[in-house]
């Protein structure tokens, strides 16, 4: 995550969840492809200020944890 520019200390490989699904339309005779986001979740109160309020993006924060498992 980067404001202006500079890395944010403590914001940058976080866990997000991206619901979407992908589109497509037939303009000008061209199909034309796209991705048409429904909710970008993060953990950090902090990642959805910086993203909702620099980049007009639209982040929910919830929380979130994972587990990796090998067999």
């Amino acid at each position: 995550m980067r404001v202006l520019g500079m890395k944010i200390p403590f914001l940058s490989g976080f866990e997000e969840i991206n619901l979407r699904f992908y589109v497509k339309r037939f303009e000008n005779g061209v199909w034309k492809r796209g991705a048409v986001f429904i909710s970008e979740i993060v953990p950090k109160l902090a990642i959805s200020f910086v993203a909702n309020t620099f980049h007009n993006e639209h982040y929910q924060t919830l929380p979130m944890k994972h587990t990796l498992k090998s067999k």
